[in-house]
This record gives structure tokens, sequence and C-alpha cells, in this order.
């Protein structure tokens, strides 16, 4: 698998993302994150050197997975 400062950032907002909807209590920050979720993991790197999203098509991170990420801190 790529190993980047990029691909790592995804990875970290994906553990985040998970360990935040597991442990949740209210319904709207679940939904919430589970929306932000799926939306990262359409939004995710091609396994190559200098990858592409998956979705989009251009450079990753795209504007939609580098927002994601810093929403999340990662």
């Amino acid at each position: 698998m790529l190993d980047t400062p990029e691909r790592r950032r995804y990875d970290g907002a994906q553990a985040k993302l998970q360990a935040a909807k597991e442990h949740a209590t209210e319904h709207e920050v679940r939904e919430a994150h589970r929306k932000s979720a799926a939306l990262l993991k359409q939004h995710r790197p091609e396994d190559e050197t200098d990858p592409d999203c998956v979705f989009s098509g251009n450079p990753w991170p795209c504007s939609t997975a580098e927002y994601l990420m810093c929403t999340v801190g990662a």
C-alpha cells in the first residue's frame, strides 16, 4: 500500500471517524460521522505512487478528501 503523508492522514481520518462513530451517544453525531466516513471512503486514493481520487479522478487528495481530513483533525 502507498505510504505517503497524505495516505497516513487519510488512514488516520478513517480511524478517527470509525472510533467516533462507535463511541458516539447522540443519534445526530453518529449520523454525521457515518456520512463523513462514507464520503471519505468514496474519495480514497488509488494505490500508486502519484494517486488520483477514485471518485473524482482529480489528483489526490481531492478537495472533498482534504476537507474531510481537516474536519476530523487528521
